[in-house]
């Protein structure tokens, strides 16, 4: 469920709540749900980035898309792909960017304990400099937005 601005929410026990950055949306996530995409990153997931940008990913076989339209619905992200490389053939998620600065919260208090978890604790440290960078201002978005021209699409 998607809410946005300052529109009232229904109370829910089970429920997360998942703040973007661009724009102020709220996602009501239920346990089950965030369990399932916690599973999927601790069994698949691979904490990896280039110099500039950390990303987390998961590849999987085509005929498994569903998983990872989950991780999609749950904590944004794209899904790229069909890929044949090697005889395999495969989809590929991945979250950066504000999105992932959106999900760390919640993927830092989820993540079960397991290798993975170690794996993400040294990501992080490794990235601390891009994570601990300030975003820019809504303010400043909201400005910039109406400098540069619409996107046709």
């Amino acid at each position: 469920m998607w809410a946005a601005g300052p529109t009232r929410l229904r109370e829910c026990e089970s429920c997360h709540l998942v703040l973007g950055w661009h724009r102020y949306y709220v996602r009501l996530v239920d346990q089950f749900a965030l369990g399932y995409a916690m599973g999927l990153i601790a069994g698949e997931g691979s904490f990896t980035g280039d110099r500039q940008q950390p990303s987390l990913e998961v590849k999987l076989h085509r005929r498994d898309v569903e998983p990872l339209e989950h991780l999609q619905r749950i904590l944004g992200g794209r899904i790229f792909g069909p890929y044949a490389h090697s005889g395999r053939n495969l989809y590929a998620y991945m979250l950066r960017g504000r999105e992932l600065r959106s999900a760390l919260p919640l993927i830092q208090a989820h993540l079960p304990k397991s290798w993975k978890r170690v794996q993400f604790e040294q990501w992080r440290a490794k990235y601390t400099d891009y994570f601990d960078r300030p975003e820019p201002s809504r303010d400043l978005l909201a400005r910039l937005e109406r400098l540069l021209p619409a996107r046709s699409g």
